[in-house]
């Protein structure tokens, strides 16, 4: 897990404003929290750091609470080779030694709709014996429409779309990190990379990262 991918260095925008109230709801597990959580949306909106998030939150309030991360290809594996080996059954009741599981990149299931249609079978399944669960999605749930449909016919779930940052949003972003101590990122590089990558936070991340980079050699301190 990242261990900066916290809630307090998550900067919301109005784009995603919601998403960060009910990810904070559901690590801990308010009254009227969903226990089942989507997060979707295009890339670099920070559903994967709400769900990095949420898993440091639900360990911070208490260290007893089981909490299993994994990702859809990783699970999707899982589930296969129940299917070949026939014990599909078994496996819906066994959810791990867990009271909350975490799942990314739901996105990966596009496309295959058989498998989406497992996968909210054994969600579902999951969700009967009390596991909680927070997931991802990088697209919009009509992609994945075989699983989120029956998922939004359940009172005990949620989706919530995460939209990209304006300009201005995604200005306060960089800003805020540019000033980091840590970061030390110089306020110069803000429109050169605002004006290539858009409103793709994780993009501009990198770019930035590899533009100090670039800056600290042409200075010398890697000499």
């Amino acid at each position: 897990m990242r261990p900066d991918f916290t809630f307090a260095r998550f900067f919301p925008t109005s784009g995603c404003a919601e998403a960060l109230e009910v990810a904070r709801s559901f690590a801990a597990s308010s009254p009227g929290a969903p226990q089942l959580l989507l997060l979707h949306g295009p890339p670099g909106v920070g559903k994967t750091h709400l769900l990095h998030a949420i898993v440091h939150a639900v360990r911070a309030e208490n260290a007893s609470i089981r909490v299993a991360c994994t990702t859809a290809v990783g699970l999707t594996e899982r589930l296969l080779d129940a299917i070949r080996s026939d014990t599909v059954s078994d496996f819906r009741r066994l959810s791990g030694p867990a009271d909350v599981l975490v799942i990314d990149d739901l996105h990966v299931l596009a496309r295959k709709p058989a498998t989406q249609a497992e996968f909210g079978l054994t969600l579902n399944a999951w969700l009967q014996s009390g596991l909680r669960i927070a997931c991802a999605a990088g697209c919009r749930p009509g992609r994945i429409r075989a699983l989120t449909g029956p998922l939004r016919a359940l009172s005990s779930a949620l989706l919530v779309a995460m939209r990209r940052p304006t300009s201005r949003g995604m200005r306060r972003i960089l800003l805020s990190m540019a000033n980091a101590p840590e970061s030390k990122w110089p306020a110069e590089m803000l429109d050169t990379v605002i004006g290539q990558c858009g409103s793709d936070v994780r993009t501009a991340i990198g770019m930035m990262t590899r533009l100090r980079f670039e800056q600290s050699v042409r200075s010398g301190a890697f000499r």
